[in-house]
Formats: C-alpha cells, sequence, structure tokens
C-alpha cells in the first residue's frame, strides 16, 4: 500500500513540476515560409487583422477611403491601382510576422488564390493613431 501511495506521489509531484513543459508541449506554432517568415494568427483589432482584410476585400473607391488617407489617395491610386485591381480580392492568403522599423509596420504576405504571390503591406500610424497604407510591394 505504501508502494502505492509513494508512486501516486510522486506522479502528481511530476505532473506539477512539468507543467509548464507540458503546456508547452501542446502549445503549437505556425510554420515558417520560405518567402514571408512566421506565419501568424492575427489577433483581434491588430494590424495583422487589418492587413488580412484589406487583402480579402475587392478594390474599390471605399477601399482606397478606408485604408488610406485622404492627402494620399490620388498618388496611391496612380502608383498602385494596376497591381491592386488586378490582385484583389484574394481568397487565400497568410499572413507574416510584422516587422516595425521606427513608426513602420511592414506586414510580410503570401496569396495562393486566385494568383501566387507574395508581397509586402508597409503601415504607419496616424496622428490619431490608426493605422494607414502607406505603400505594398508585390513580387510575382
Amino acid at each position: 500500500m505504501k508502494r502505492v501511495l509513494t508512486v501516486l506521489i510522486l506522479a502528481v509531484s511530476a505532473l506539477g513540476i512539468g507543467a509548464a513543459s507540458l503546456e508547452e508541449a501542446f502549445s503549437y506554432a505556425l510554420p515558417v515560409d520560405f518567402y514571408i517568415g512566421q506565419i501568424v494568427e492575427p489577433a483581434k483589432n491588430s494590424i495583422e487583422e487589418q492587413s488580412l482584410e484589406a487583402l480579402k476585400e475587392p478594390y474599390t473607391p471605399a477601399w482606397v477611403e478606408t485604408y488610406i488617407p485622404e492627402g494620399m489617395r490620388q498618388g496611391f491610386v496612380h502608383s498602385y491601382d494596376h497591381l491592386l485591381s488586378r490582385h484583389l480580392p484574394s481568397e487565400e492568403l497568410q499572413i507574416g510576422k510584422p516587422v516595425k522599423i521606427g513608426a513602420l509596420v511592414e506586414i510580410p504576405f503570401r496569396i495562393f488564390s486566385p494568383k501566387p504571390l507574395v508581397g509586402l503591406l508597409v503601415w504607419v500610424e496616424s496622428d490619431d493613431g490608426d493605422p494607414f497604407l502607406l505603400s505594398l510591394s508585390i513580387a510575382e
């Protein structure tokens, strides 16, 4: 009986000691993509979620009004209209881990459908603290 009790105590103690490693063992990290780096699941109201939404929406005047500040709209449309009209909306895509460089936040992404490509969205915070899209690049 003492032997069974000792084994039971040791088993319970081992679970308590290894709880952190047990939790780590059952947690997961999304894979690393060769082109965009660590893939992330966007958190609610994050810049990653906003990037995902922007890439899944059709490119319309409403899209421009949502993501581009008023003073930059004409230049942005002139520069990126041909890219965005061809590639938005995207159906299957992944977002990479953001890279913060000063006030800029780069969000790498990979689109699988309708046409495979990789790209980078560059966001910056406005004076109000809301992010807006500054530029993008796409490699087909």
